[in-house]
């Protein structure tokens, strides 16, 4: 009969700590689903629209050589011209024909 408590205790042991090992696992993935994740996923959408921002502000940089007009070294006489204005210049240079060519 002992011997019978004995086995009835061990498999009393071995179902506790079964038990348990399934709680610490479950209360690991409820902590990570819930309290990690989310913290992790507000991580990045910060990240991204601190990009975004930054995409924005080289953009109309951007935007603005693009379509400004400025000198950019006197000695050599180098302009620079808004984009659409230079594709002009050119497609005109390119079909007037050049006497000093």
């Amino acid at each position: 009969m002992n011997e019978t408590n004995s086995h009835s205790g061990e498999r009393s042991v071995i179902i506790w700590s079964l038990a348990t090992v399934v709680l610490v696992v479950v209360l690991v993935w409820v902590v990570f689903e819930f309290v990690l994740a989310p913290r992790k996923i507000a991580g990045v959408t910060e990240a991204a629209s601190q990009t975004a921002a930054e995409l924005s502000e080289i953009r109309r940089i951007e935007d603005s050589v693009l379509s400004s007009y400025e000198l950019i070294d006197w000695t050599t006489r180098t302009y620079g011209v808004p984009i659409e204005r230079a594709m002009e210049l050119i497609a005109v240079e390119s079909v007037t024909p050049d006497s000093s060519r």
